[in-house]
């Protein structure tokens, strides 16, 4: 059985399989949720996992408009938790 985490974290993917390539996925999630997120506070409409995460945080069809950054970061960071790649120095061969 499907629970809502699962619906969720679908999403995501479906997300992060948009992103063009060689571009930050985490940055690229937040710029895509964030006007979807606005939607959602206002009207309530949009993707069911996304309206129902958005309803566990927030009251829906007020206009929170400083709400929507926040959830779209939350989300972005639990969608590429273990995926962004970690800074490292750079390797210089030579003298």
């Amino acid at each position: 059985m499907a629970t809502f985490d699962d619906g969720l974290d679908e999403f995501g993917w479906q997300m992060k399989r948009r992103v063009p390539p060689g571009r930050p996925v985490r940055a690229s999630l937040e710029e895509n949720l964030t006007p979807m997120i606005r939607l959602v506070l206002r009207r309530g409409l949009g993707p069911d996992p996304l309206v129902k995460f958005v309803e566990q945080r927030a009251q829906i069809g007020c206009d929170q408009p400083d709400l929507a950054r926040p959830l779209a970061q939350e989300l972005s960071a639990r969608w590429t938790r273990g995926t962004d790649p970690v800074p490292m120095r750079e390797t210089v061969v030579g003298p």
